[in-house]
């Protein structure tokens, strides 16, 4: 049975969702541990293991998400926290998924309204901000928030990885959006211990030379992006960041201060708006403008659909998202259509 695609709302698009089974139907479309590429199997479970980790998790690996569908399949639930970063882990005899929480959203309320309203996370937001590039040597520049992010918890990562590998066990890491970029430097932080790496909405995180080695060093890769995410543009390709190290007065003066571009790991495997279940690979030409167009049109006649059925003014959770590069971000599009997809394909 698919599922459903929800309408762009708020409430869609802050995870993490308290009323959804996760893992529902992880019996039918097991996970492949020694695949050679990120098949739509093991995607799907890796895109759900990233909308589970906007949860919190206790110490023994219990959230409020529903993960029972998981757990009754022999898989065990960790998670490690440091700061304002946490990865979530999913485990059996033959696998360790390392699961990288991405930005959070919190909410908040203002008077007259029956429902809260939602801002990024602010320590989340400073980390996604902070685009000066760290060189970590060879010629690799990774963005410094991200690098930074990781930096608290790489010990315990590191740890979980390692004791995993020496036990036999394929270890395979994901991300959403932040999480996606926190994956890839936990990619390379462990290179040649990491089987397979998956992102879904993920933002560049380094140079071509960092982009290129990492994906290098990944017997399997893939990078999902759902439609218009607008995340997944950022940072611009085309600005040239300054490189740590520069001094201060210097540091967005690229003409005089040592400077580098942000480039994406590997292209792109496009998962069409709406209610398609198209997975495009290499998906630059379904990016011209005249699809952008189109597919605005048919967003906002969404959006007007939803206007005269499920919009309460007075609940921000049924307000819709006006934008569709925005809305496509959320990790239950991501979830939801790779499970679809699995399901289309068995």
């Amino acid at each position: 049975m698919l599922k459903a695609i929800p309408a762009p709302t708020v409430a869609a698009s802050v995870p993490p969702d308290y009323g959804r089974v996760y893992f529902e139907g992880c019996g039918d479309h097991p996970f492949d541990p020694h695949a050679n590429h990120c098949s739509l199997e093991n995607s799907w479970w890796m895109a759900e293991a990233t909308f589970a980790a906007y949860d919190q998790f206790d110490s023994q690996g219990n959230a409020r998400i529903n993960l029972e569908p998981l757990r009754a399949s022999g898989w065990t639930v960790g998670s490690a926290t440091a700061q304002n970063v946490q990865f979530v882990t999913l485990e059996d005899a033959s696998t360790l998924i390392v699961a990288f929480r991405g930005t959070r959203l919190e909410s908040f309320t203002l008077p007259g309204l029956t429902g809260p309203l939602i801002k990024p996370n602010s320590d989340d937001s400073r980390t996604d901000a902070s685009l000066i590039m760290r060189d970590i040597g060879h010629g690799l520049r990774v963005h410094r928030g991200f690098a930074t992010a990781f930096d608290h918890i790489q010990a315990p990562f590191e740890s979980k990885v390692q004791i995993a590998h020496a036990l036999g066990k394929q270890v395979w890491l994901c991300g959403h959006s932040l999480g996606g970029g926190l994956a890839l430097l936990g990619a390379w932080a462990c290179r040649g211990l990491v089987r397979g790496l998956c992102t879904f909405g993920a933002p560049r995180v380094g140079n071509a030379a960092f982009a290129s080695a990492v994906v290098g060093s990944l017997p399997a890769y893939r990078r999902f992006v759902h439609h218009r995410d607008l995340i997944t543009t950022l940072p611009p390709e085309w600005i040239r960041v300054p490189i740590e190290g520069s001094a201060p007065w210097l540091s967005w003066l690229p003409f005089l201060s040592q400077s580098d571009h942000y480039v994406h790991a590997g292209e792109a495997s496009l998962i069409s708006g709406q209610q398609a279940l198209d997975i495009m690979e290499g998906a630059t030409a379904s990016l011209a403008l005249a699809d952008l167009a189109r597919d605005a049109r048919a967003h906002f006649a969404d959006i007007l659909k939803l206007l005269r059925s499920g919009f309460e003014p007075r609940n921000p959770g049924t307000w819709p998202v006006l934008y569709d590069a925005i809305a496509d971000h959320a990790p239950v599009y991501y979830a939801n259509k790779l499970f679809n997809a699995c399901v289309s394909n068995s």
